[in-house]
């Protein structure tokens, strides 16, 4: 009998456990939302965490408004009108911006997420440096196999790391320099003229 009382008791300090853990995610995912949900503009460097050479800068504001430098690369978008500078090839292709609604997209991804998302769990870690992280798990409300892993300081809440999950397709970014609702000309998301570079106009 008493073997039984034992398994009843650590069932219970289980499910109190899942209980406590699962509440502390939705607190700590409506306290995410309240910081992240309502960007304007967002501005950060990023990082593959598997291959540091892949890296970058992004600026964006909602309307499909972006500045994306990668390499020898800069992608602007203007939310109607998108360029694609190719320093090495010293051109810019210039075409309509189209939006099919894209799970992948930047509109998507930083002003659309959170609503998108539901959290599923709670975790604490440490990165290399050694500092403290809280990691919120978050599975897409249209299709489980997406997740999305946020890393943040938990006095802060600025955000450090980002893994997507789709399928068995998993990528981390490091973030950093993260800045939220930053003033941006609309001019950022433009590209004038060059006579010294090519124009591509595709349009």
């Amino acid at each position: 009998m008493t073997k039984y009382i034992i398994i009843l008791f650590s069932l219970f300090i289980s499910s109190l456990g899942m209980v406590y853990a699962q509440s502390s995610a939705d607190a700590e995912f409506k306290e995410m939302k309240r910081i992240y949900g309502n960007m304007k503009t967002v501005s950060f460097h990023f990082t593959n965490q598997d291959n540091s050479n892949i890296n970058g800068s992004l600026i964006a504001k909602r309307g499909n408004k972006f500045s994306l430098h990668f390499g020898n690369r800069i992608i602007r978008c203007d939310g109607n009108t998108v360029w694609n500078h190719s320093k090495d090839e010293n051109n810019i292709i210039i075409s309509n911006f189209e939006s099919h609604g894209d799970e992948n997209s930047i509109e998507t991804i930083f002003f659309s997420m959170l609503d998108n998302h539901r959290p599923v769990g709670l975790r604490s870690s440490t990165n290399s440096a050694g500092n403290k992280l809280m990691l919120l798990d978050l599975v897409s409300t249209e299709d489980p196999n997406r997740k999305i892993e946020i890393a943040y300081f938990p006095d802060s809440r600025t955000i450090a790391e980002v893994t997507l999950t789709n399928n068995y397709v998993v990528e981390t970014w490091i973030i950093s320099k993260l800045k939220i609702n930053p003033e941006i000309a609309d001019n950022t998301f433009k590209f004038e003229s060059d006579d010294k570079i090519e124009m591509i106009d595709l349009r």
